[in-house]
């Protein structure tokens, strides 16, 4: 890895240069004194662009500068990295990071790399032009827009110099269109060397492009890009330790086949990987090393040679090797006998150099990696390979563990797959998508409130959603994304999300700031019912809502009308929890109406009940049945009487049934492992199927069993091992097996329902705005005890089993014991 500057990355509450615009007119507002620069070909993606500025410092100067790079930058102060981003985001919000900078007196020469991939990089990385922005000010001046003029380092006033680098190579990852990550990478030596541009080759004067600008303040402006402060650590970049090469053979293609295996050559290559000693692969020689991380890994790769001139090195990465060179098939993931590895990745060819350093510009993810090295008449030196940790450095201070080695491994693997999820943005799948997809944000935010008390990520999840916002008043599916899609159902699951956060966080001021978009999208929704029937129609746009075998496209049935029961009845609920929203931002008369609409739906959603059966249909016709359906009808509540225990039962039945191999006989279309999170809150809500919130999470126990190290996008054959809406039971072992979730907006209060649980002892520390909550249960048989510990100031309920009302619980610890 490089070194590091003497630079603190600084995360910004406002927006520079505030003071400055007290005293400007309003068509003055919002410019920085910076301006985007480029290189004067002004150059399109894919492209790379090197900038460097020298400037002379007169005396020891603490200085703040503000970096942004259109699409992601590189910072280096006099060659050592200072820094790197920017965070994902939109041309209405595009992120800025900050950096407090010790400079001494003397000449410094600052230095960038911006790199612009286009449709060859991720879809989710959008881009204006390519462009480098930089404004500086004295930290005693920081954001008064003071200057002290011997700090001349802005783009477009200082001189600044720029040089066109030689652009990557690029190779397709998968065929066919159905991925959202960048494609590989070829890296050159001489050409693509890591590390702060040099002096070599034209530089010439940067141009100037438009001004830096305040998002929420510049008006009257062209398309360009608004700038926001960053919201977000970065990665903290820790080298991954602990790969174990399983295979070394001179046969580079074809299946894993341990008849060519080299063990003797094994102890090398392991040295290698450890770093402690580096490797030299003669001339004329061609080398395949498999590589076991045994563990699921989000890096950015890092290789370091000498020599080599000819020679080519190939690393790829995979979730797991496949049974067939084309099959979807990966059986056990811990074995690579006999299995063909289908990765992605780089491609690095050495020029002959001593210490020519590549770092590709994408997060590679798995947990296997391929190395291909293929030398011609020169020896190739390999250096190092450090595989530099990629994901959020989210601080996990939660705790949920148990006696059953089984269960904690399914704990381990969702605590993971949250973590391989957590980047600039909550993505859904590492591997293949890197996309941050609004409709499995839910379950990796209830998953990671009982790991962390760091709820950023989920923040900027709603916000960066809110203002995706269509004129209709629904919001894009994914975002950032080059493409515009929309999944109306995801718009009910975004309101879900600020519902889950404003229970699970304490955080009034923002739920508040996205109530308006809230209410736009019930009106849009509320808009779309039938006319004279009150019913939910399946509005525009793609209406995925599970991974179900039979239904087109995710999409669940629809009668002839349109009218489908599980958006009726999602809708249903979603405005029983907007009413909450309402509440707890200070709006009665709103609250009072999302009231009355659920009531009236719930009143209109009779024509789909079934008596005969004991289920809602999924049309009005009357014969498909889901458990979607059925559970979301339990969740949207106010049932007619005695349906809600009828419904819970015939979904603890279906369960039964599945995990009996009796799919047959099963009443009910199955929901796959995302939308099975809502199965498993319905049947918590309905209370008292304890045994069958327990039957629907062995699933996860087969995932493990199996090799998996995170938790899977559906049932085999799946195509990603990891993703993040398939984590939910880290959430449902605290909240519906343990009985343990707020009782009030904030995590004020605290509810506490315990009951007798299929393991013998479970402790938690969960955390809480207030501090942490401590809880232990041990089950023996139908009776159970523990103890239950809440922070100062944090008060609750305990309902035990047989008891008619509850118990009060106060701060510090309770005893309690079944009766």
């Amino acid at each position: 890895m490089s070194p590091s500057a003497p630079v603190q990355r600084v995360i910004l509450k406002e927006l520079p240069f505030l003071e400055a615009e007290r005293e400007r007119g309003w068509i003055e507002r919002g410019f920085w004194r910076a301006s985007w620069i480029t290189h004067a070909s002004q150059p399109a993606a894919p492209c790379r662009i090197a900038f460097r500025c020298v400037v002379e410092i007169a005396a020891a100067t603490e200085v703040r500068l503000h970096v942004a790079g259109d699409e992601r930058y590189e910072l280096y102060i006099d060659g050592a990295r200072a820094g790197w981003g920017s965070e994902r985001g939109t041309l209405e919000r595009w992120y800025f990071d900050s950096y407090d900078w010790s400079a001494s007196p003397g000449r410094h020469v600052v230095t960038a790399v911006v790199q612009a991939h286009g449709v060859l990089g991720l879809r989710s990385q959008l881009s204006l032009q390519p462009g480098f922005l930089l404004a500086a000010e004295t930290v005693n001046g920081a954001g008064t827009g003071e200057r002290n003029e011997s700090i001349a380092l802005d783009t477009g006033k200082a001189p600044w110099q720029a040089r066109v680098l030689p652009p990557l190579g690029y190779e397709k990852p998968f065929p066919g269109e159905f991925f959202s990550v960048g494609w590989n990478t070829v890296l050159r030596g001489g050409a693509h060397n890591a590390g702060a541009p040099g002096d070599e080759g034209e530089w010439t004067a940067a141009v100037a492009l438009h001004p830096g600008s305040s998002a929420g303040i510049r008006t009257r402006h062209p398309r360009m890009h608004l700038l926001t402060p960053a919201t977000l650590p970065v990665a903290a970049e820790t080298p991954h330790a602990g790969g174990w090469v399983r295979h070394v053979s001179a046969v580079t293609r074809g299946p894993v086949d341990s008849a060519n295996d080299a063990p003797a050559e094994h102890a090398a290559w392991q040295r290698w990987l450890a770093g402690d000693s580096p490797l030299t692969v003669p001339p004329h020689t061609a080398r395949r090393v498999i590589v076991d991380l045994r563990d699921y890994a989000c890096v950015l790769p890092e290789l370091a040679v000498s020599a080599g001139a000819g020679a080519s090195v190939r690393i790829h990465f995979a979730e797991s090797l496949f049974e067939g060179a084309e099959s979807p098939h990966k059986g056990d993931r811990a074995a690579v006998q006999g299995k063909w590895f289908v990765g992605v990745g780089d491609r690095f060819e050495p020029d002959g150099s001593k210490g020519c350093a590549f770092r590709p510009p994408f997060i590679r993810t798995g947990r296997y990696v391929e190395i291909c090295v293929a030398t011609q008449s020169q020896e190739l030196v390999l250096e190092s390979l450090e595989l530099n940790s990629a994901e959020y450095p989210l601080p996990v201070t939660g705790r949920v563990a148990t006696r059953l080695p089984q269960v904690n491994a399914v704990l381990a693997a969702c605590r993971k797959t949250v973590l391989a999820s957590s980047h600039d943005a909550i993505i859904d799948g590492p591997f293949y998508e890197q996309m941050s997809w609004i409709g499995d944000v839910p379950q990796v935010a209830l998953a990671l409130y009982t790991m962390s008390p760091d709820a950023r990520l989920v923040r900027k999840a709603l916000a960066d959603f809110d203002a995706s916002r269509l004129p209709c008043g629904l919001i894009r599916a994914q975002w950032p994304s080059r493409n515009s899609v929309v999944l109306p159902l995801y718009s009910l699951h975004w309101i879900g999300i600020a519902h889950d956060y404003m229970m699970w966080r304490r955080d009034r001021a923002f739920v508040a700031a996205i109530v308006p978009g809230m209410r736009a999208i019930l009106d849009y929704w509320l808009a779309e019912l039938g006319p004279n029937d009150g019913l939910a129609r399946a509005p525009f746009g793609w209406r995925f809502a599970d991974w179900v075998r039979g239904w087109n496209g995710g999409e669940p049935p629809t009668g002839p009308e349109g009218a489908s029961a599980l958006f009726h009845w999602i809708l249903a609920w979603t405005l029983r929890r907007a009413a909450q929203m309402e509440q707890y931002a200070g709006e009665p008369e709103p609250a009072a109406r999302w009231l009355r609409r659920a009531t009236e739906l719930v009143a209109a959603a009779e024509v789909f009940w079934d008596e005969q059966r004991g289920l809602y249909s999924d049309t009005t016709e009357r014969t498909l049945f889901s458990e979607h359906t059925q559970a979301a009808a339990l969740l949207a509540g106010g049932l007619p009487p005695g349906r809600a225990a009828r419904l819970a039962a015939a979904l603890a039945d279906a369960g039964a049934r599945a995990r009996a191999g009796a799919e047959a006989e099963r009443k009910l279309t199955p929901a796959t492992v995302s939308f099975c999170h809502y199965v498993l809150e319905a049947l918590a809500t309905a209370g008292g199927f304890r045994d069958a919130i327990w039957q629907r999470i062995q699933p996860w126990l087969d995932y493990t069993a199996n090799g998996m190290l995170t938790v899977p996008e559906q049932p085999e054959p799946t195509r990603s091992d990891c993703h993040g809406w398939s984590s939910h039971p880290h959430y449902h072992l605290v909240r519906s097996l343990l009985g343990l979730r707020p009782g009030s907006p904030g995590f004020a209060t605290v509810e506490f329902r315990p009951a007798p649980l299929p393991m013998p002892h479970v402790e938690v520390a969960l955390p809480h705005p207030d501090g942490e909550i401590l809880l232990e249960l041990s089950t023996e048989g139908d009776r159970f005890e523990g103890f239950i510990r809440l922070p100062a100031g944090v008060t609750g309920e305990l309902w035990l089993p047989t008891s008619p009302a509850p118990t009060a619980l106060g701060a510090g610890e309770t005893r309690f014991r079944s009766q």
